[in-house]
């Protein structure tokens, strides 16, 4: 209704500048917003520790996921990563690693060169279409241990050393839930949320 007066309005005779345009079509919004985030981080802090490198990357679409033309990318822009055909079922994980990744090879998105993340700044992924989906800030961590969200599967937490979000104070999960459960089975059936105190 606003914006209907303001197409009607008659601007001031003694006004002299451009007329702004309020009323515009808003911005399209991607339709990549909201569908994957990047869980869980191994920086590989120590030596030789560089063939444990991986990034967790979540579906949260309810649909397959065709990540052809998505990327992986530092703070500073740099390409850590860019993805050719590569389908992400509904609700379930994909780890993208280096070429001589040690750990298990079912849903593992291998890079031809080493995996370069940083420890500090940010890991971003960003769909083809350029929007950014998802930011991770990027830390040392306590251990050589992987960053996880603090709330495993939650976009919205921030990460933390995995060992101190296990109770077996594990390293990491790639492709797996905290508690090591394939991301398909759902949340923890133990895990609860206090909503209000």
């Amino acid at each position: 209704a606003f914006c209907g007066l303001l197409d009607v309005a008659t601007v001031h005779p003694d006004f002299t500048g451009d007329v702004p345009e309020v009323c515009g079509l808003p911005e399209p919004v991607s339709p990549h917003l909201g569908v994957a985030f990047i869980n869980e981080v191994r920086s590989g802090l120590g030596a030789g520790t560089w063939r444990h490198r991986f990034i967790e990357l979540v579906s949260a679409s309810h649909d397959p996921l065709d990540l052809d033309g998505w990327r992986l990318e530092r703070g500073d822009g740099e390409l850590v990563h860019a993805f050719g055909p590569t389908k992400l079922r509904p609700g379930d994980a994909a780890v993208v690693a280096g070429p001589r990744w040690p750990g298990r090879t079912d849903a593992v998105v291998l890079t031809e060169g080493p995996l370069v993340i940083g420890t500090t700044g940010t890991l971003s992924l960003v769909a083809p279409d350029g929007v950014v989906v998802d930011v991770f800030p990027l830390q040392s961590t306590l251990s050589s241990a992987s960053l996880n969200r603090t709330l495993d599967g939650d976009p919205g937490s921030t990460p933390d050393d995995h060992t101190i979000l296990t109770v077996d104070a594990t390293q990491a999960s790639p492709g797996r839930r905290l508690d090591g459960r394939p991301w398909t089975a759902g949340p923890s059936p133990d895990a609860f949320v206090i909503n209000e105190l």
